[in-house]
């Protein structure tokens, strides 16, 4: 019985080996996806005079491949089927949007084409900051729901706040190009999302030699608040160094006239006039940054010119959960915070706790940022 049982275990052994050898290896005539990495930092942000390697992914696929590597200045560099990786160095600051092209070097036909956006910067732009020490505040007010109820908010964190919203030449310096509606290298960068926004604060950390404060995935974004990057504030202490010890609506006087409209027959109000652009007095405009009166730390153009991203999600009740120390608003939501009301607003808007918001994928010409770092 033994012996059988040896026997037929014998047998079975052998059939596995004869499938076993006798196995082809697939024929993949095809491929599925393609793209391109790179060892730059984030991936797509580096600078001049230095190498750095690209690599195309692909499917798994048995066709004779050569990559045709294109770096958008006019030179192609072929790598054997066997390379998917080259390495480049760029001679000179731009946008490169480098290519790779999959071809089939039997037949001499395309398989498959995919490319990489490169920011190529070597300056950094010089951002004013002054710093804000921590304290203790009543966030919001009682005249609009969403602002409601008036809470006691303490930041801890001492910050660096940007003196004057980011303007075009510091965001041209960083990411090449300015989608603002008016365009002048002196005024706030508007017309960007918050998305844009995020991006910026982590390509200016990097290129400042700070640790970046967000992880972006797709459209999944975690901020390390304690990072030495800069970063949008948050919402509580966007109100806290916009208001600047002041217990009122302004900080610039008794705005009289909150709900006038922006018709030509309202009436400039001399206390608002004296701090922010807006409907009544901007001619339906952005403007340089600096020309009206800070505030006590020294911040221009927390009320009006252009409104400003934060970094919390909008919620309409959210003040009926949050209190305590440095709060970072709801944990999930669709539309992001924006504050400081705009060149377009009224003056109701121009108040210090009103709440706005907007979709992060969303851009608007009257909606720019400023941006903080935390002080160990």
């Amino acid at each position: 019985m033994r012996k059988q049982v040896a026997l037929y275990c014998l047998m079975a052994l052998c059939v596995c080996a004869s499938e076993f050898c006798n196995t082809v290896e697939p024929v993949i005539n095809t491929v599925d996806e393609l793209h391109v990495t790179s060892n730059l930092m984030l991936g797509t942000e580096g600078n001049t005079a230095k190498e750095y390697t690209f690599t195309a992914n692909h499917s798994l696929t048995t066709l004779p491949i050569r990559y045709d590597w294109n770096f958008d200045e006019d030179t192609t560099t072929t790598s054997l089927k066997t390379s998917t990786s080259v390495t480049h160095t760029f001679a000179k600051p731009g946008l490169y949007n480098v290519t790779v092209r999959m071809v089939n070097y039997e037949k001499g036909t395309v398989v498959k084409e995919a490319g990489l956006l490169i920011n190529i910067r070597d300056v950094i732009p010089v951002i004013d900051m002054a710093v804000v020490t921590g304290g203790t505040f009543s966030m919001g007010s009682t005249v609009t729901e969403n602002e409601s109820p008036v809470h006691q908010v303490s930041i801890s964190r001492k910050l660096l706040v940007s003196r004057y919203e980011v303007t075009q030449a510091q965001w041209n310096a960083i990411m090449g190009a300015s989608p603002s509606w008016h365009q002048d290298s002196s005024f706030p960068v508007e017309n960007i999302t918050w998305f844009q926004a995020v991006d910026y604060c982590n390509r200016l950390s990097i290129r400042s030699g700070y640790t970046p404060c967000y992880s972006i995935k797709g459209d999944t974004v975690q901020c390390l608040f304690s990072a030495s990057g800069y970063r949008l504030p948050t919402e509580a202490e966007w109100e806290y160094f916009a208001r600047a010890g002041v217990t009122t609506d302004y900080y610039g006087g008794p705005v009289e006239q909150i709900r006038a409209s922006c018709m030509d027959t309202d009436t400039l109000d001399s206390d608002l006039d004296v701090i922010g652009w807006y409907c009544l007095n901007s001619d339906m405009s952005v403007h340089k940054g600096g020309l009206k009166r800070p505030n006590a730390f020294g911040l221009y153009d927390v009320t009006g010119n252009v409104a400003e991203w934060c970094w919390d999600y909008y919620d309409n009740t959210s003040y009926k959960q949050s209190s305590g120390t440095n709060p970072t608003g709801v944990a999930v939501g669709t539309e992001r915070v924006i504050r400081g009301g705009s060149f377009l607003d009224g003056a109701f808007n121009q108040r210090l706790p009103r709440r706005l918001q907007n979709q992060p994928h969303h851009s608007v010409y009257n909606v720019g940022f400023r941006i903080v770092r935390t002080l160990p």
